[in-house]
């Protein structure tokens, strides 16, 4: 969380992060943290570190504040040790400006590195416009808090394994790369099953580090429409945090932000459900019968190691699911920092 959340002058702006991995993967979104003065549109970029738009999407949904999300279209395949810029437009200014930031070093969270000023030309970076344009100017080694959705390693294949394997903080603490158990590529073969009934339904996963759990991701087919409630379990049924989905699309990926991340530790088993008030949720039986998901540092446990895996609850409202059957993957995922 910046120290200074509202900054700069009522002007339309491009704000921008330089960064680096150390490994090749996927950048499938942007991120930034807005303050309650930044109103109006945002649009967030990938580029190479010479100005190449790589792409760009249109945020939507957004709170009033904190941090919001959006995912491109198409992930974006980025190259180890390699210099890319981060950003988002604003059409009115107010961004968070925390400076001299980067003065004295980067921000490293592997395998995501923020560069320090001065490693690869000025971070962070801008560009005033009325437009997106490439942000290339710095001023006073600025962090203006933009962040990545970044996925390592190569993308997994996303069928059944039956056919194939699939807090606050001061300018000195670091800002944390975001990982998804699944890709927002990924899509499941069954996205309609089920009867017309209303239903919990998750996954149990694991992480090999320590850290926050931010929301809830569920893949939505067409006919899987009502209200969704995102949960987080403890594997005893704790529940530890809940939100709603608000401002869903048709069909796809829907995310949901707790208000407060919820701080999870290394090598324990949790469980990510929402609640369908329809039925017709995604469903891939056998999926979790011989192996989990491994998309280090999360993985999605194998049925049989942690009891059931997938995982469901049938009521109207939402409960604990404990419930296992044909080792289904119903296609529920966590924001993980």
């Amino acid at each position: 969380m910046p120290l200074v959340a509202d900054s700069g002058p009522d002007s339309a702006v491009e704000l921008g992060v330089k960064f680096k991995t150390d490994v090749a993967g996927t950048i499938t979104g942007i991120r930034f943290y807005k303050g309650i003065g930044n109103t109006g549109t945002h649009t967030g970029h990938l580029w190479s570190e010479t100005g190449q738009l790589l792409a760009s999407a249109t945020f939507s949904s957004e709170t009033a504040t904190g941090w919001q999300q959006v995912n491109f279209s198409t992930p974006v395949s980025i190259a180890a040790n390699t210099v890319y810029v981060a950003s988002y437009h604003t059409s009115v200014g107010h961004y968070s400006d925390d400076k001299n930031y980067f003065v004295k070093s980067g921000v490293d969270t592997p395998p995501v590195h923020l560069l320090q000023d001065g490693v690869s030309g000025s971070d962070g970076v801008y560009a005033y416009g009325s437009g997106s344009r490439f942000p290339a100017h710095g001023f006073y080694a600025s962090n203006y808090w933009v962040d990545i959705v970044f996925n390592p390693g190569t993308t997994p294949t996303v069928s059944p394994p039956s056919t194939s394997t699939p807090s606050t903080s001061t300018p000195s603490t670091p800002t944390s790369s975001t990982s998804t158990i699944w890709p927002s590529n990924a899509v499941p073969l069954t996205a309609d099953s089920g009867p017309d009934s209303a239903v919990e339904l998750g996954v149990k996963f694991k992480s090999d580090v320590a850290g926050t759990i931010t929301g809830i991701r569920f893949y939505k087919g067409s006919g899987n429409t009502g209200t969704h409630v995102g949960n987080l379990w403890s594997s005893t049924g704790q529940l530890l945090a809940s939100a709603t989905f608000s401002g869903e699309t048709a069909t796809g990926w829907q995310q949901v932000n707790f208000s407060t991340p919820v701080s999870i530790a290394a090598n324990t088993v949790y469980v990510a459900s929402y609640h369908t008030n329809v039925g017709h949720y995604s469903d891939d039986q056998n999926y979790f019968a011989t192996a989990g998901i491994d998309n280090p540092p999360l993985h999605a446990l194998a049925d049989g190691v942690s009891g059931s895996d997938g995982v469901f609850a049938y009521g109207s409202g939402s409960s604990f699911p404990s419930q296992g059957w044909y080792s289904s993957n119903y296609w529920v995922d966590v924001v993980f920092q």
